[in-house]
């Protein structure tokens, strides 16, 4: 595992980590309380982005808007997934669940060659009014 960097946004501290060709975002408590505010998730992604270009000498080819949608992406079919997991569930939707919640951990944001889910993020970013 990669050693965590933290960055703040609106005094909230946001942790991930960097490899090449992606940003890796930790989705907590943290990170949701400045999600409310779409400006918010692209001051981030804003921050993130310059970071990598500080690390690797070049800029992240994902858009600021594109990012911050993924992770809207992530954030909300979480909860919808934890809220879901209180009700009483046959064991194979509990076990989607975990499986939604387990794979929304992490927001790995990356460029279209690594990152097989940008395509969807990028159109989506077209189509929202900034």
């Amino acid at each position: 595992m990669k050693e965590k960097e933290t960055v703040e946004v609106d005094g909230v501290p946001i942790t991930y980590f960097l490899s090449e060709k992606a940003v890796h975002i930790d989705n907590n408590k943290e990170l949701e309380s400045i999600i409310p505010n779409p400006k918010t998730a692209i001051k981030l992604a804003r921050k993130l982005k310059a970071n990598y270009q500080k690390k690797y000498g070049r800029e992240l080819s994902v858009s600021e808007l594109s990012m911050a949608i993924e992770i809207y992406g992530h954030i909300y079919p979480e909860k919808m997934a934890k809220a879901i997991k209180e009700l009483p569930l046959p064991g194979f939707v509990d076990h989607a669940m975990n499986n939604l919640i387990e794979k929304a951990d992490i927001i790995d944001s990356g460029e279209e060659s690594i990152d097989q889910n940008r395509k969807i993020w990028d159109v989506i970013a077209k189509v929202i009014p900034v």
